[in-house]
């Protein structure tokens, strides 16, 4: 099973996810691979230091650059889980629609970006991942 997060610069929302659903995965003994990228970001850009922060927090040491969505990223993957409805309309002619979903599918809600905010808003943010992670890990890959 192959995870894509999808969010816009690919430097906090769907970093923390990836981390996040990974270190999940592994603690529950799943064989998930996790990625992610952004619609609007260069290449390169490093996840935001705040993520970085709410990340250790959790035990989790996490290096990222940003990736912008491609084809490719989009077609190796099994699901692509967007963080906002816009997010998932602006891919979603590029992506098979059982396999695109959008955070509200699983925890009711989007994902708000936290870009440019305190480490506070962070942490609500990542805490509002660590459903998600749990919710997606539940749906597809619980252990038979």
């Amino acid at each position: 099973m192959k995870i894509l997060y999808v969010c816009s610069g690919n430097t906090c929302r769907s970093p923390m996810a990836q981390a996040i659903t990974a270190k999940l995965a592994e603690d529950r003994g799943l064989d998930v691979a996790v990625d992610s990228a952004g619609t609007g970001c260069p290449y390169g850009d490093p996840i935001t230091e705040n993520a970085v922060e709410v990340l250790k927090a959790r035990g989790i040491d996490f290096s990222h650059v940003s990736n912008k969505v491609t084809p490719k990223n989009l077609a190796e993957s099994d699901a692509v889980i967007c963080m906002t409805p816009i997010l998932r309309f602006a891919i979603e002619k590029y992506v098979p629609s059982d396999k695109l979903f959008v955070a509200n599918d699983f925890i009711g809600h989007e994902i708000p970006d936290p870009y440019g905010g305190s480490v506070e808003v962070y942490e609500e943010c990542a805490k509002q991942i660590e459903k998600l992670a749990a919710a997606v890990l539940d749906r597809f890959c619980a252990k038979k």
